[in-house]
């Protein structure tokens, strides 16, 4: 089991999901995200003006307009897809407000996935089998 994040922002959904086999996007879980075009803009700006990573890029208002401002998922998107979705498995948010905001609405669908599918299981200790622990403990008493 691995935790793969596949993050895109097209105009045409179900021209980017049919990239993807049916096979690889059969367990899949799909967050939309809901954004108006001037918050969208906004938070480009930000990021480029002051960057909490490196591969924060510039998009000109205009390219966004042109190629983002199509709107969010089709209504027809679990119909129009090559693959059958559980709609359990589908959830949209609203970016609005803060980003702080949206990154907890984001952590509370994520965390319970996480959880449930138990991707990150708690590390094992590794113990030593008898043989090596018993001349460990002999070599530190010499």
């Amino acid at each position: 089991d691995e935790l793969i994040v596949i993050e895109f922002a097209r105009d045409n959904y179900i021209h980017a999901f049919k990239q993807f086999s049916a096979s690889f996007l059969k367990d899949a879980y799909f967050l939309f995200v809901e954004a108006d075009l001037e918050t969208c803009i906004q938070r480009v700006k930000d990021r480029v003006t002051d960057p909490p990573t490196l591969d924060n890029h510039f998009v000109s208002k205009d390219i966004m307009k042109k190629y983002y401002g199509q709107g969010s998922m089709p209504p027809s998107f679990k119909t129009d897809c090559h693959i059958i979705i559980d709609r359990k498995k589908i959830k949209t948010i609203n970016s609005r407000g803060s980003l702080e905001a949206f990154n907890t609405k984001v952590e509370q669908y994520i965390e319970p996935i996480i959880a449930r599918e138990n991707l990150f299981p708690p590390p094992q200790a590794k113990i030593p089998r008898p043989k090596v622990l018993t001349r460990l403990l002999a070599y530190t008493y010499r």
